[in-house]
């Protein structure tokens, strides 16, 4: 793959040092009609493969996430709770003195 950008970016070098440049390559062989259709096929097919081969690890990790969360919550409520009880208690000395 390194090797046909290689080439490619040579060849494009070189037009441009013939002094069609870029545009030349660009007309001759990227310019013709439905390209950009192309473009979002090859778009459709990259995201579909990469959901296909995404989608399993993704909800796993998700769902350990969640459980993580959802832990750190039920946690926090339970020291939430301790505290409200050490403040009432506290609240009661201080009422009595």
């Amino acid at each position: 793959m390194a090797a046909f950008i290689y080439s490619f970016i040579l060849l494009a070098a070189e037009g441009s040092q013939a002094g069609g440049g870029f545009g030349d390559l660009y007309n001759q062989y990227l310019n013709y009609p439905g390209f950009e259709v192309w473009k979002f096929l090859n778009l459709a097919i990259f995201v579909g493969i990469m959901i296909y081969l995404l989608k399993k690890p993704l909800t796993e990790a998700f769902k350990a996430k969640r459980g993580t969360i959802r832990a750190e919550l039920i946690k926090a409520e339970e020291e939430k709770q301790a505290a409200l009880a050490q403040l009432t208690s506290t609240e009661a000395k201080l009422a009595a003195l």
